[in-house]
């Protein structure tokens, strides 16, 4: 047989993605990692001090404009690899 062949896969289907297919942005595993991710990352930077210490050494329109722009930058890396891919 091949791996696709008439909605059947070769490997059998993925349990919590939809219809059990491989190639979907609805994963119930996904949206899991995701909500790990988001929490993590929240944790990283409450905790670690080197944030807070870059925030508290500038001046409060310095910082929230450097805050701002480094979100933009950062948010160009997931944005041009999800619309090119």
């Amino acid at each position: 047989g091949t791996f696709y062949d008439d909605q059947t896969y070769a490997c059998g289907p993925v349990p919590n993605n939809n219809s059990g297919s491989y190639l979907t942005m609805l994963s119930g595993d996904g949206l899991m990692f995701g909500i790990i991710n988001i929490v993590g990352n929240f944790g990283t930077v409450f905790v670690d001090q080197s944030y807070w210490q870059s925030a508290i050494a500038a001046k409060p329109t310095s910082a929230s404009r450097g805050y701002l722009l480094g979100g933009i930058c950062w948010f160009a890396i997931p944005f041009s690899l999800a619309t090119s891919l």
